[in-house]
């Protein structure tokens, strides 16, 4: 058996046992719904009797395997739905940085960063560029390490 009969075979099988599934579920479905007055829905009601249609993604992966065939490599992997990172602009680092400062010597006894998070609305992500920048050039201490870290106005 070669592998276009196999995975013909393959996808023959899990369409019908898909469909079965599927028919289960609707029936156990209308079922709920008589026992709670509901009536089905016209939609439900007309395709009732057909066949189930393979999904469109099965379709689009289907017609990439045969073009990808054709050319005679694979095909290309699915684009994750992660955006592009957004950087941003030193204008912004300064004026974030330039907060932490304000924050930090209106509270003499030194704030961690979820304190100063809380005060600002940041996050962690958001002020760490600042801080290490702020830490270099002395503009603000730190003691303690890790989570017990406390930053003061240098």
């Amino acid at each position: 058996m070669n592998s276009d009969t196999l995975r013909i075979r393959i996808q023959s099988i899990t369409q019908k046992y898909t469909a079965e599934i599927v028919a289960v579920f609707v029936g156990a479905l209308a079922n709920a719904a008589s026992e709670l007055g509901i009536s089905r829905p016209a939609a439900t009601q007309s395709t009732a009797g057909r066949k189930p249609k393979a999904p469109a993604a099965a379709k689009r992966a289907k017609a990439k395997m045969s073009a990808a065939k054709s050319v005679g490599r694979k095909a290309a992997a699915p684009k994750s739905g992660r955006a592009k990172r957004e950087r941003r602009s030193g204008d912004a680092l300064v004026a974030d940085g330039e907060r932490v400062v304000k924050l930090l010597a209106a509270n003499k006894k030194g704030l961690r960063i979820e304190q100063i998070n809380n005060q600002l609305g940041t996050t962690t992500k958001q002020l760490a560029r600042p801080i290490q920048k702020l830490l270099a050039s002395g503009r603000v201490k730190k003691t303690g390490e890790k989570r017990g870290t406390v930053y003061s106005a240098g």
